[in-house]
């Protein structure tokens, strides 16, 4: 089953992908898509061009009108793809506009840069023709007939506005003969003639400039194919309908303009001093430095703030540290007297006169000077050459002493 589907419009406003994805039905084993619109959103145009792309059927696209900028990448979505004589592409670069701060509208422009990048490579990879000059046709601004359509790469085949056919007038029975190959070349040059006599006229070149207004920048549109802009027409609008008011205008660059009644530009003055910024500009720029100072401050403020919650911290740190080391310590003193006391509770149990429970008691009431006596007597009474009994009176000796500085 075939379904057509028609996008005519602007992309994004009067035609969008939900527009275009209502119009076919499930089932369809092909879409032809008719195309009549000046362009509009690039990403809106990009989506209907994958959605086409994506459809389990054959597509065809036939341009009938206007196939401006960003609908001619939805026209490259057809396998087959034709444009009747009277119809017209045109591509160019993506443009736009945008207020707001200085970094938002650099963004923008990073974008706007990057959006011309993908269109070249779109264009290049699906036409027969170099990278360099789709580029230079892109930034130029060019229109295209069928004819040369055809040699891009644009379209497959041209549409065929009739047929030649044979027939019985049933009014008078006369036998009509087919139209010779003769007649017909003949046929088609004729209208081919017509066609160019009513053909519109292409839309020359814009030169986009930026007019300063009490209520912000506005873009006016200049007539022109090589840039220059004295003695050219300028316009409030890219469709060139409308001149701009007579009178004095002041640019963006800093220079000035003077346009008479038709919107032709008389005389154009320089700026004083190239790097000089029009009037506004320089209170920008020092709000932006104010903007900036401030969020320095706030930042060294924020890095200070932070080293003082570090400083905090590590010295938080070390206290613990220090008081875990001074537990480890004490505890470890406990142990070594503990130790110390069981080593020599045996020779203090041992003392004569004394039993295993009287020794005990007897021990905790024992003077200084009583266990150091204690121990001469028992050093006295060793012999000589035990020399195993030295050493453990040595070292209780050294024991005692410890305790009675203690």
């Amino acid at each position: 089953m075939k379904q057509r589907v028609n996008i005519y419009g602007e992309i994004g406003t009067e035609v969008t992908l939900s527009t275009v994805a209502a119009q076919i039905k499930d089932g369809v084993s092909e879409v032809v898509v008719h195309i009549n619109s000046i362009g509009g959103d690039v990403s809106e145009g990009y989506a209907i061009h994958n959605f086409l792309k994506g459809l389990n059927a054959k597509v065809s696209t036939i341009i009938e009108g206007a196939c401006y900028s960003i609908a001619t990448v939805i026209a490259l979505a057809g396998s087959s793809r034709k444009m009747w004589p009277t119809a017209e592409i045109m591509i160019h670069n993506p443009w736009g506009s945008v207020q707001g701060e200085a970094d938002e509208i650099r963004q923008y422009s990073e974008w706007i840069k990057q959006a011309e990048k993908d269109l070249a490579v779109f264009y290049s990879s699906r036409l027969e023709v170099s990278p360099i000059q789709i580029v230079e046709q892109m930034k130029k601004t060019t229109f295209i007939d069928p004819a040369q359509a055809l040699t891009m790469g644009f379209i497959t085949e041209p549409a065929n506005e009739f047929k030649a056919v044979a027939k019985i007038n049933n009014s008078n029975k006369t036998k009509m003969t087919e139209i010779s190959e003769n007649d017909k070349s003949w046929l088609i040059g004729q209208f081919e003639k017509l066609q160019s006599a009513f053909k519109p006229e292409k839309r020359k070149a814009m030169q986009e400039i930026e007019v300063v207004t009490e209520g912000g920048d506005l873009s006016v549109y200049v007539d022109s194919e090589d840039g220059e802009i004295e003695g050219k027409k300028a316009f409030l609008d890219p469709e060139m309908t409308t001149p701009i008011p007579q009178g004095v205008h002041q640019l963006r660059d800093g220079r000035e303009i003077t346009a008479n009644a038709e919107g032709v530009i008389e005389s154009v003055k320089e700026a004083e001093g190239s790097e000089e910024a029009p009037e506004g500009k320089s209170a920008m720029e020092e709000e932006n430095e104010k903007l900036k100072a401030e969020i320095e401050a706030m930042k060294k403020e924020l890095e200070t703030s932070a080293a003082n919650s570090k400083a905090a911290t590590e010295e938080k740190e070390e206290v613990a540290q220090a008081s875990a080391k001074l537990a480890e310590e004490v505890a470890t003193a406990k142990e070594t007297i503990e130790a110390i006391k069981a080593k020599f509770a045996p020779i203090m149990e041992a003392k004569p006169g004394k039993g295993k429970g009287d020794a005990k008691a007897s021990s905790e009431k024992t003077t200084e000077d009583e266990v150091l006596s204690y121990f001469k007597q028992k050093k006295a009474q060793a012999k000589p050459s035990a020399e195993k009994k030295e050493s453990e009176m040595s070292e209780a000796e050294s024991v005692l002493a410890h305790f009675s500085k203690n």
